[in-house]
């Protein structure tokens, strides 16, 4: 049975690392359904989150792939209710699609730019919640859309 896993990982930041754990996960015919990367306390220390779906044997087999990559310090497997994870889209929309905020719960966007004749969200939540938000725009009302991708921490 697939489901959906956050494979946490902290890396030394340096160049190259990005393209040895993706190319890892590549060669083994894996798929990342996202992947966000971010310096944390130290510069010389990055953390990644990625997100994939299979089973416990393909988590199992990623993770292990991971700890043999000598940049790669530590590995955390979690499920999504393990997990406090959020994403990140700005969503540039025509004016004509302002009408259509009234029925958005304002919780999780917020407008960063307007011009003449558009106007941009920053959306902060689940990728469900911004999969919802989104369904309720017309695509014709839908100028350009940036997602980052999933992070995560565990819960407390």
């Amino acid at each position: 049975m697939t489901q959906s896993k956050i494979i946490s990982f902290i890396v030394e930041n340096k160049p190259g690392v990005l393209f040895k754990v993706t190319n890892m996960i590549r060669r083994r015919c894996f798929n990342i359904d996202s992947i966000t990367v971010g310096t944390v306390d130290h510069k010389e220390i990055s953390k990644m989150t990625l997100t994939i779906d299979g089973d416990e044997s393909t988590v199992e087999q990623v993770v292990k792939q991971l700890l043999k990559l000598i940049d790669v310090l530590d590995v955390n497997v979690w499920s999504p209710n393990e997990a406090m994870s959020r994403e990140l889209a700005l969503v540039k929309l025509s004016n004509n699609a302002k009408k259509l905020l009234n029925k958005v719960s304002d919780s999780i966007y917020r407008i960063i730019d307007t011009s003449a004749d558009a106007f941009t969200l920053e959306v902060v939540g689940t990728p469900e919640e911004i999969d919802s938000l989104l369904e309720r725009f017309p695509y014709s009302e839908v100028q350009e859309i940036a997602r980052t991708g999933m992070t995560a921490v565990r819960k407390c």
